[in-house]
């Protein structure tokens, strides 16, 4: 009887110790604004398999929870985009984005070294008449969280890869409208 009143116990004590998934609210993009020569059309496209998963926790015991987000990415790029770019200029240029991946993987069974990598790659196409550029932008970042606290981290950390990401995209697509231009 001992013996199953303390399986139950540990039971118990485990399963209320296995990690809960994380919810993500991004925070607008206040990066640096740039003007572009003419009027744009935007298309943003999320290609990922899993639209509001952003990434998983892997547990001490092997279990996975989801790391999700509350917006869609798309939105949050597409409204990145429009804030960021000033349209100064009569002539149209097109603008695609395509959101190939975005990733966060915390892994709890590491306790020294990075614990937490980020990733994401998105491909721009801007065209202008006849002429367009491509450019491909990938993430890649990684570091060592404490495990006190690790829901605020893990959010903090999808931030800085969110922004990363729109800072060097928003940067692309200006310097494409430039390479257009000449």
């Amino acid at each position: 009887m001992k013996k199953y009143i303390i399986a139950a116990f540990l039971a118990v004590l485990f399963a209320g110790c296995s990690y809960k998934g994380v919810n993500v609210v991004f925070e607008p993009y206040q990066g640096k604004k740039y003007s572009v020569s003419g009027s744009y059309g935007l298309n943003v496209a999320d290609e990922r398999e899993f639209k509001t998963r952003i990434g998983v926790i892997k547990a001490a015991d092997g279990s996975l929870a989801d790391i999700t987000s509350a917006q869609e990415l798309a939105d949050i790029f597409k409204n990145a985009i429009q804030n960021a770019l000033i349209a100064k200029g009569m002539e149209n240029f097109d603008i695609d984005v395509r959101i190939e991946e975005f990733f966060i993987e915390y892994d709890k069974k590491r306790l020294t070294g990075e614990n937490i990598f980020g990733s994401a790659k998105i491909t721009l196409y801007v065209k202008r008449g006849p002429k367009s550029v491509t450019k491909v932008i990938k993430i890649h970042e990684s570091k060592w969280i404490s495990p006190v606290g690790s829901a605020k981290k893990i959010r903090d950390f999808a931030q800085e890869i969110l922004d990363l990401s729109l800072k060097s995209l928003i940067k692309s697509i200006a310097e494409a409208n430039k390479e257009l231009v000449q």
